[in-house]
Formats: structure tokens, sequence, C-alpha cells
């Protein structure tokens, strides 16, 4: 399957290093909002996530930040893992990917 980050744009918070458009070719389908991050060595995608919602507020943590349910599931560990692996290499075929993600090349 073909994978293409058609658009990648840095944000540098904690872990996150920003999010990527995701062209899935074989499928005619573009995901928005994949987050990438960084942590110990590691990068990973994370799929769009939207935030828990309860009483009509958004939900948030001891800490203050807001909580976020996944919109996709996938089937195994190893399925998220071939999806993370495949989109870090598609936004590393960025300019701005390739940056972002320069000091970071552990994946």
């Amino acid at each position: 399957m073909k994978i293409v980050c058609k658009k990648f744009s840095p944000l540098e918070r904690n872990t996150l290093r920003g999010f990527a458009e995701i062209n899935f070719a074989d499928l005619g389908m573009t995901m928005r909002d994949v987050a990438i991050h960084t942590q110990n060595g590691s990068t990973w995608a994370s799929p769009p996530s939207k935030p828990q919602i309860k009483d009509g507020a958004v939900v948030t943590d001891n800490a203050g930040k807001i909580r976020y349910t996944p919109i996709i599931e996938f089937g195994s560990r190893e399925a998220r893992d071939n999806f993370s692996a495949a989109v870090i290499a598609a936004v590393r075929a960025t300019a701005d990917g390739k940056h972002a993600l320069l000091a970071d090349d552990a994946f």
C-alpha cells in the first residue's frame, strides 16, 4: 500500500513534533491530523482522536489536560506499529518532516 505525506505541520509541544496529512493512495483516502511524537529515542504516529465530552464539557485529567478518545482502532499491536512506521517514513520523506524529526532519528 502506498502511503504519502501530503503535508506536515511542525508543532513542538512535549512529545508532539507536529501533525501530518497522510494519503493512502490505494484506498483513495486521506487521514488528517495524524500526530507525530518522539520520546526517549522513539518516534511514533498516532491516528486522529477526539476530546472526551461529558455533560457538554470537555473532560480533563487531574493536571487539567484534555482527555482524548481514539476514533480509529487497530486489530493488533503489530498493525498499529506497521501503520506508525509507514507514516513516519512518509513524514520523513518531506522537507518539513525530515527537519522536525532529524534529531529523533530512532524509529
